[in-house]
């Protein structure tokens, strides 16, 4: 029997050898085997809540630390910014990211 442990780990049970995923592995093989025999491995722990909770305050904190920054940000400095990644020959590509990148750092204001 086997236990996800994230994405990218693979935990066996019985002696809790962790089992990389390769092919040329072959416990992995033996892995896979055993899942095409139709089993399941136990799913991934769910991470607590106050994990959960300190990671969303995290991020709030970063979006703020970003909004207050840019709160700073003249007109002058933007256009500047702009003016300095969009190449002389247009390239739309690049025009785009600028674009995209505007839109997030407008969504992290608002």
């Amino acid at each position: 029997m086997y236990k996800k442990m994230s994405k990218q780990t693979i935990i066996r049970l019985s002696d809790g050898f962790g089992i990389p995923k390769s092919l040329t592995n072959p416990d992995y093989q033996k892995y896979l085997k055993w899942l095409a025999e139709g089993n399941i491995p136990e799913p991934v722990d769910p991470k607590p809540l106050e994990q959960i909770a300190a990671e969303e305050l995290a991020e709030q904190k970063k979006t703020k630390r970003l909004a207050n920054k840019i709160n700073n940000f003249s007109f002058e400095d933007i256009k500047t910014y702009i003016d300095s990644k969009i190449p002389p020959d247009g390239q739309t590509e690049q025009i785009n990211d600028v674009i995209n990148k505007l839109a997030e750092l407008i969504k992290a204001l608002s």
